[in-house]
């Protein structure tokens, strides 16, 4: 290669990254005069502060399990899943759909609606167990990873007389079930109540989307994003760290049958109707 064909590889090369980085920032960044819904409900996806940062740290120490590299967490990440395999352990994937009549009469199996009968105001939508996925024990060595991708569909609509946002949040989470949490010993250190055989966790995924609408316009927007586990959503060391497990626990946790319910939580404005897919494929490491 050429010093200005190079040249040319480099600026391109900036060029998508800087687009990129500018389009996180307006999508993620909500313009000033918006009203937004409770915050709260997206607190699971807040910013780390280095005072969070310092308390995930991970001791720079040889992991429990069989480690024939002799790595540690410092020098790779993660020691627990270092040169183990991947996994497939099934697909979670079902429709929500927001309609001014539900059931729809054209609804998909298993689809979950819910009624939009005012759209100047703002719709809440919840719905627990959207999909559900059942591991049995022994599924994974350390960790669950996942492969999300929402697909949605929704149709603005502003029915008053002055200009107004059409606004649509959502976030999804999951519910992990598992038999070690049914100890009333063990305190969820995040609720500080017992676990009583579950708790939630997010999925550093959460879509704000908003649009500036004339009296009477009815406007279509269509995405489809896809996000990766990257610390995992749930791994050895989150049990241990995030949840307060013992290292036994959290070895009989893993080898243990699993529950993973998905769920989503949200929100919309002017907005007549929508349609969000939830797919996700769930991933993890291997038994050696």
């Amino acid at each position: 290669m050429n010093k200005t064909s190079a040249a040319v590889l480099a600026l391109s090369i900036a060029g998508v990254l800087s687009a990129s980085a500018a389009f996180a920032y307006r999508e993620l960044q909500p313009a000033p005069d918006l009203s937004l819904p409770p915050e709260e409900m997206f607190s699971m996806d807040a910013p780390l502060t280095p005072e969070t940062v310092e308390g995930r740290r991970i001791e720079s120490v040889t992991p429990t399990f069989p480690n024939p590299w002799n790595v540690t967490h410092e020098t790779v990440g993660d020691g627990d899943t270092f040169g183990r395999a991947t996994t497939y352990l099934g697909l979670m994937s079902n429709y929500v759909v927001l309609s001014p009549q539900c059931p729809r009469a054209n609804a998909a199996p298993n689809e979950l609606c819910q009624p939009v009968t005012n759209t100047s105001a703002w719709t809440q939508f919840t719905f627990k167990k959207v999909s559900t996925l059942r591991l049995p024990a022994a599924s994974t060595h350390s960790m669950l990873c996942h492969w999300l991708t929402p697909i949605l569909d929704v149709n603005y609509y502003n029915n008053s007389g002055a200009p107004a946002m059409g606004r649509i949040f959502y976030t999804p989470t999951i519910t992990v079930r598992n038999p070690v949490l049914d100890d009333p010993s063990l305190i969820n250190p995040i609720t500080g109540q017992p676990f009583a055989g579950s708790f939630d966790q997010g999925l550093s995924f959460n879509e704000r989307l908003g649009t500036a609408l004339y009296p009477g316009l009815r406007f279509n927007e269509r995405t489809r994003k896809s996000t990766v586990c990257i610390a995992g959503m749930l791994t050895r060391q989150s049990l241990i760290r995030t949840y307060g497990l013992s290292e036994a626990q959290a070895d009989r946790f893993l080898a243990s049958p699993m529950t993973i319910e998905m769920n989503v939580t949200g929100w919309t404005q002017h907005v007549e109707s929508a349609w969000i897919s939830l797919n996700m494929r769930v991933m993890g490491d291997s038994r050696m």
